[in-house]
């Protein structure tokens, strides 16, 4: 039907298609954004135990205050989930609360004048409690007042002279600061004013080292350390230079002390100004040589190295912990590397500009002006926060993008060369193209998916890669029947061609579609969505080539027929006009087409003996000489070295760490990330642990649309939560020190008391207190009916708690409706989420059989108590990504597999399928092992998906090999597979290398593993189709491979032709013998 009115077909198939194209895009909302939220694991019970405890902790404060109406919204309402674009701030593919950060308010509004209150009246000071000012443990400093910060930074100014012996009396001088607003301390040394005091040297209050402030890491090289007089000058230099470039264009706080000059940066250099009477106005030349005349290094390495040391010896999590007293005042964890004390050498280092958090775009912008250093050190720019990283990722998507152009031309190129067609060609790319949007389509408007992650992107490339195979496929099938009847009509050709070009193409498109939709079962929605879209994308890509080529074939066959081919529809076929019988020119890059000067006779049998092969045939059959010589060799080759290769993959080891980078290591912004790790400031803080809770009073649920990140949850509360039970209320006290006892667990800070224990110490101080006192507490006295300690009486348990929660502001105790609802008991725990995964797991299953057994003891109403973190929530991610990774990759080879059993009807070339695509998967992760890969999730990912790639080319080689008509021997069988069948899958090899080639230039380092895993993919698939499979073949390849299935469908013939004739002897019919 299509070759009877092929124009009409094809125009009806372009209007459908361009037409739900265009209503799909339009309708959709389709954007091109990078959408990178959702990037967490949903519906596990790790992840549903997460989800109720974000809803608890991120409205903690309206439950606490039991307005009754944000309880009901959130047991009521689906709530809007916690992403959003901008909100994505962490490269680890996660969002904001996955990692545990504080949000820092700039210092120039809505901030405490703390200087001031310090010299203020103490009346004044009462008004502020000082734990509102100051966050725990936030930046390991101790805490002092200014007046001793003066007096420690002059002593040990003076401290540092009188430890060098050998050192001249320093004679350099100032004359800026005889009149300036910097005052005179001490001993009449001019140091630093007190806004300068109060900037760098008032720890608690991190001015001088907020995370949003603009944060070189220096590192230096081999042969020099931070220290020396030569690299104190470059990094000197460094500054004054980036200094310049940010005071230019007002991108930092100005120093009230030094007008219109901001803040120097917070660094070595800023710690050897300190040592000199003028060294806050010296340049880099005198402060350098300054430095080493008074020899100052070696100074500050022995005090550095004992400073180190100690903190080493004796850091703890604590709030309370101060530095050893070997630390100088000056010193701060972000000037040296963690291994100082050992290596006796700072080679890394940073520096703190005093940059504002308004104005990190604004420095993004310009990041290229700033000096990266020279001479002994090279620098890396970015915030603590990866500010600019983040930036960058979320802004790489679209570049990477604008590379699917150079996939369009060489697949256009490709396309071109194969049919010498520019009207196959076009169509060709339109049938790649539409199938973009009507996958589109289908993925909103019918499968329902709101959701469109930045994943989804590498869509383009797929398609692009991919979607060349089907067209030589088609074009070649019908140039093959062309050839074997060339006086034939169109429409016999394509009744022909078509059903058996539409046979081979669906089955590389289903088991290609199999392997992206097998992937949909992670639970991580951007996999997911990646999975359906490509999956879709796979699909339309056939159906267009049949809606779209096949009629394009059928014009384009008539045109040359006819001889009225322009150099549009064949750029070299044809008969030249006014010729009777002209030499039918050849498409060298076809299957089987040949230039008989008497192709075209009236008579339809052609010798095959007076057939001129094309190039390609000739270089194929001559392929086919060689392996036929050799293949007895070459089936032992290929058995060493599948053995050599699944050896090789076996050694594929997990990440030492469970982050996931966006950006390749070469790049500044990824520079500053490694090394920032380095540094003694890093370690301090993934030492801590991470923060953990228990949670009683919500079950383990998560409501919301799954698939999409914007839809969050509703509040699920346990029903059968009831603390009031006096062995409920003794439980949840002990289990506090219960859990405090094991190695696992630590008080989020050293002055933490447990909920219900603080609530017993308040009933035992309360009930002892005098009658008179007793009186005044109205809230002991009218809720908790005398109890002395826990248990209180059930019937006055709720009430009384809820007051004393209330009173005191302890909302890890939330009620509604005057009866606690929930209860949240939070500890550090010992797993941080960048852990190793198998240290992860670990972890993970220590505090679960411990929370376990403890829910097993406990009584009934508070037996459903669980435990949740971010950091467990992250390794949930992984490991449900890995086990995605293995589970789409067993549907993905059982899926290839039924269906090369049922295409080819063959037990033996199933068999050998299998083995060819299992030697294709080791043979690339052994490559992947010589590069240094890991099995990150990433990498998981890649391989299941690929799987389904890697089936294509034997599959067309089972097909062919399997449907040559008669008893043909296995040698015939595999050299008529190999030149039908062999021309098409090298230009679908060539097309798909070039097209992840040009992917391997992209940013993102998930666009660039996936390019060359297909890359390393389909050479592997090529080797493996035409050396491994091949060789099985013509070595032990079976003569008749449908014969079993031929003969069992006979038997059941058989069978059924007994039965009929049985029944109609048994309805009256006689035999005469």
């Amino acid at each position: 039907k299509i070759a009877r009115n092929p124009c009409i077909f094809l125009l009806a198939s372009l209007a459908f298609s361009i037409g739900l194209s265009v209503i799909g895009f339009t309708v959709g909302d389709f954007s091109v954004a990078a959408d990178n939220a959702g990037w967490q694991s949903r519906g596990t019970l790790i992840a549903d135990r997460h989800t109720q405890y974000m809803l608890v902790d991120m409205h903690r404060s309206e439950l606490f205050y039991d307005t009754g109406e944000e309880w009901e919204n959130l047991q009521e309402n689906v709530q809007p989930g916690w992403e959003t674009d901008d909100s994505i701030s962490d490269r680890r593919l996660l969002g904001d609360v996955m990692i545990e950060e504080y949000e820092y308010e700039d210092e120039d509004e809505n901030t405490i004048d703390v200087f001031s209150l310090l010299f203020s009246s103490s009346e004044d000071q009462d008004m502020i409690s000082w734990k509102q000012l100051w966050k725990p443990n936030a930046d390991y400093m101790t805490f002092m007042d200014a007046s001793s910060i003066q007096q420690s930074s002059t002593s040990f100014q003076h401290e540092q002279r009188q430890l060098d012996k050998t050192s001249a009396t320093n004679t350099t001088t100032t004359t800026s600061l005889t009149n300036s607003s910097r005052p005179i301390v001490g001993d009449g040394t001019p140091l630093l004013c007190e806004e300068e005091i109060e900037w760098y040297l008032f720890n608690e209050s991190k001015k001088a080292t907020k995370p949003f402030r603009l944060s070189p890491v220096w590192k230096v090289k081999s042969s020099a350390t931070a220290l020396s007089s030569e690299t104190i000058r470059d990094i000197c230099n460094a500054e004054v230079n980036t200094q310049t470039v940010l005071e230019d264009r007002g991108l930092c706080k100005i120093n009230p002390c030094t007008p219109n000059k901001c803040y120097i940066p917070f660094s070595v250099v800023l710690y050897a100004r300190l040592h000199f009477t003028d060294g806050m106005t010296m340049d880099c030349e005198e402060l350098s040589e300054a430095w080493d005349e008074n020899g100052y290094q070696q100074v500050t390495e022995e005090r550095w190295k004992q400073c180190v040391s100690d903190i080493h010896e004796t850091y703890t999590t604590e709030d309370t912990y101060e530095f050893p007293s070997t630390c100088p005042i000056e010193f701060h964890p972000l000037l040296v590397n963690d291994n100082f004390d050992t290596s006796g050498r700072v080679s890394y280092t940073t520096s703190v500009f005093a940059s504002r958090e308004d104005d990190i775009d604004a420095m993004y912008d310009i990041v290229d002006k700033f000096d990266r250093g020279g001479g002994t050190i090279t620098g890396a720019y970015d915030t603590q926060q990866e500010s600019f990283g983040n930036t960058y990722a979320d802004t790489a998507v679209s570049r990477d993008m604008s590379l699917a152009v150079g996939s369009a031309i060489i697949t256009a190129l490709a396309i071109v060369i194969h049919t010498r067609s520019l009207f196959l060609t076009g169509l060709g790319l339109l049938q790649i193209i539409l199938s973009f949007p009507l996958a589109y389509f289908v993925y909103v408007f019918l499968v329902g998916l709101k959701f469109f992650p930045f994943l989804n992107f590498i869509g383009v490339f797929v398609v692009f890669a991919l979607g060349a195979d089907d067209i030589f496929v088609a074009v070649d099938k019908w140039k093959n029947a062309r050839l074997e009847h060339p006086t034939a009509m169109t429409e016999d050709i394509a009744a022909i061609a078509f059903p058996n070009a539409a046979e081979a193409m669906f089955l590389t498109t289903i088991t290609t579609a199999i392997a992206f939709f097998g992937t949909a079962i992670c639970p991580v929605a951007p996999i997911k969505m990646f999975a359906v879209f490509c999956g879709l994308l796979i699909m339309f890509d056939y159906l267009l080539n049949i809606l779209l080529v096949f009629p394009a074939l059928c014009i384009y066959d008539r045109k040359v027929m006819a001889n009225t081919a322009g150099c549009c529809i064949s750029c070299c076929d044809g008969k030249k006009s006014g010729d009777g019988d002209e030499e039918n020119n050849n498409n060298d890059n076809d299957a089987l087409d040949d230039d008989d000067d008497d192709a075209r006779n009236k008579n339809d049998d052609t010798d095959d003996d007076e057939e001129k092969p094309s190039l390609i045939r000739r270089i194929l059959l001559t392929y086919y000489k060689l392996l036929h010589t050799a293949r007895w060799p070459l089936l032992v080759m290929c058995m060493i070295a599948f053995g050599i290769c699944t050896y090789i993959a076996s050694t594929l080891s997990l990440p030492t760490s469970a982050d996931v980078r966006l950006i390749s290591d070469k790049h500044q912004f990824e520079q500053h990330f490694l090394w920032k790790l380095e540094l003694l400031d890093d370690v301090l803080k993934k030492s801590g642990g991470s923060l953990a809770s228990v949670i009683w009073g919500v079950v383990p649920a998560d409501t919301g649309d799954l698939d999409d990140p914007k839809s969050w949850s509703q509040l699920v509360l346990d029903d059968r939560f009831d603390a009031s039970p006096e062995d409920a209320q003794i439980y949840l006290k002990d289990i506090c020190a219960s859990l405090f006892a094991e190695d696992f667990a630590s008080p989020p800070e050293s002055t933490f008391v447990c909920p219900l224990t603080e609530f017993d110490e308040w009933l035992q101080a309360s009930s002892s207190s005098s009658s008179n006192d007793m009186q005044e507490n109205d809230i002991y006295t009218n809720n908790c009916n005398g109890a002395t300690s826990l248990p209180v009486d059930p019937e006055y348990f709720d009430r009384c708690i809820i007051a004393w929660s209330q009173s005191v502001g302890q909302n890890n105790i939330l009620a509604h409706d005057g009866k606690v609802k929930i209860i949240t008991l939070p500890f550090t725990s010992n797993a941080r989420w960048d852990d190793p995964f198998d240290v992860l797991e670990k972890a993970w299953n220590r505090h679960e059989a411990w929370f376990g057994d403890m829910n097993i003891n406990a009584p009934a109403t508070v037996n459903r108590g669980y435990f949740s973190s971010n950091d467990f929530h992250w390794y949930d991610t992984n490991r449900s990504m890995l086990s995605t990774a293995y589970g789409s990759a067993a549907i993905a080879l059982s899926a290839a597999a039924l269906i090369i059993a049922l295409s080819s009807r063959s037990i033996v070339l199933t068999l050998f399928c299998t083995v060819t695509i299992t030697y294709v998967l080791t043979s690339v992760t052994a490559c992947l092992v010589g590069l240094g890969w890991t099995l990150g999730f990433l990498e998981s990912i890649c391989f299941a998906i690929l799987i389904g790639v890697s089936v294509d080319f034997v599959i067309h080689f089972t097909h062919a090999y399997a449907n040559l008509p008669g008893d043909t021997g296995r040698s015939e069988r595999t050299k008529f597979a190999l030149v039908h069948m062999g021309p098409s899958i090298l230009a679908a090899a060539v097309t798909t290398i070039a097209s992840a080639t040009i992917m391997l230039f992209t940013v993102i380092i998930f666009f660039q593993k996936f390019a060359l895993i297909l890359f390393l993919t389909v050479i592997q698939a090529t080797i493996g189709s035409f050396v491994v499979f091949l060789t099985m073949t013509d070595t032990i390849g079976p003569n008749q491979p449908t014969y079993l299935a031929d003969h069992l469908a006979e038997q059941l013939c058989s069978k059924g032709a007994d039965n009929d004739n049985n029944n109609d002897e048994s309805n009256g019919d006689t035999y005469d013998a």
